[in-house]
């Protein structure tokens, strides 16, 4: 089983509604913002992993001991990797496993319906 990882993408959302975003994931998610945006276009999809776990895909997913895109359960890397590597996941990313849509919470994962999109 993979899971799809999509990170919110800085270059196509603003300042002020990646703040907006952050801040209402501190007490709650901000399903409105997050569908607003997965529908925009501002999640793009940055790697998918060989696991069914949602934590094992979190954290596979950061920088913690090397680049996250080195870890092996990777499959496959979408878009171009800056040498440094990519960021870390975090609050408000977005995976999807089985067609079911998860959002990272300040703890835990939460279902939220996205529809699928072309990428």
């Amino acid at each position: 089983m993979t899971i799809t990882v999509f990170h919110l993408d800085d270059e196509k959302i603003s300042y002020d509604d990646r703040l907006e975003l952050l801040m209402s994931g501190v007490t709650r998610t901000n399903e409105a913002l997050v569908k607003r945006f997965w529908l925009a276009g501002g999640y793009s999809a940055v790697a998918t992993i060989e696991t069914d776990s949602l934590s094992t895909a979190w954290e596979l997913t950061n920088n913690i001991d090397e680049r996250w895109v080195d870890n092996r359960e990777i499959v496959d890397l979408h878009g171009p990797v800056d040498p440094f590597g990519r960021r870390s996941s975090m609050v408000n990313d977005i995976m999807s496993r089985d067609g079911v849509f998860y959002i990272v919470q300040s703890v835990g994962f939460g279902e939220i319906e996205l529809s699928e999109r072309d990428e």
